[in-house]
């Protein structure tokens, strides 16, 4: 999900689209598929909504717990002012070049850091043509 998520918002903040893109990092122990699996597609969504100890019947850590406090802060403030509400939390309007890639769960941080995006992304081709993704991203 990477390289196409890159593509795409810098598409959108190519042409004044108001965007944000994070990446979410998080791991922990009650949510974990495997010991080494970390975060994968989805698992900030038990962030979001608080239901994390319902997955393994684990309790959180009280690291999870702020960083979940801290995702339902930003999606609300997202839902309400889609055009400049996480702005107010702080965090940049994306850009491809700069500090605005936001990652969420980054060991033991409970709040947003930020990071150059090419951090990420220097794995993904050159060529932003979908048709070679295939199935794999």
């Amino acid at each position: 999900f990477t390289c196409p998520t890159g593509t795409e918002a810098a598409n959108r903040a190519r042409y004044n689209v108001p965007v944000w893109r994070y990446r979410y990092l998080g791991t922990w122990p009650n949510l974990q598929l495997y010991p080494t699996s970390g975060a994968y597609h989805g698992s900030e969504l038990e962030m979001v909504f608080g239901t994390a100890e319902d997955v393994s019947g684990l309790p959180n850590t009280a690291t999870e717990n702020a960083v979940s406090r801290y995702t339902m802060k930003a999606w609300a403030t997202f839902a309400a002012a889609p055009a400049h509400g996480l702005s107010g939390l702080g965090w940049p309007l994306y850009e491809s070049e700069g500090k605005t890639l936001v990652r969420l769960g980054y060991g033991d941080e409970t709040k947003a850091s930020f990071v150059e995006p090419s951090l990420y992304d220097a794995m993904c081709p050159a060529v932003k043509d979908p048709s070679l993704a295939q199935g794999a991203f």
